[in-house]
């Protein structure tokens, strides 16, 4: 039998947080994390993932706008990837707490 979810108001505002990333394209983290390593490193362990996805990259101008393959299958593949991530990332923090 599943477990019960505890929504605590923290996990509301997260979930309330991503839920406006996603309406407006991601771009806001978008904006933050493409310069990085980390972000470098999150596409190579996606491409790794799905090797047999077409993963031909968009010029590096587009990125911001959360195009970042030229598949549009591939990239929504990768931006629900990335959101995966980072929900991965901000569940970990708050668990730290």
């Amino acid at each position: 039998m599943p477990s019960r979810v505890n929504w605590s108001g923290s996990s509301v505002r997260l979930l309330t947080w991503l839920g406006r990333q996603r309406s407006n394209g991601g771009e806001a983290m978008t904006a933050r994390m493409i310069d990085s390593l980390e972000h470098v490193e999150l596409m190579e362990m996606f491409e790794r993932t799905f090797k047999y996805e077409r993963l031909d990259r968009e010029d590096r101008s587009l990125w911001e706008r959360s195009v970042i393959y030229q598949n549009g299958q591939t990239n929504a593949l990768f931006l629900a990837y990335r959101h995966g991530y980072a929900l991965g990332k901000a569940t970990e923090r708050m668990n730290h707490v």
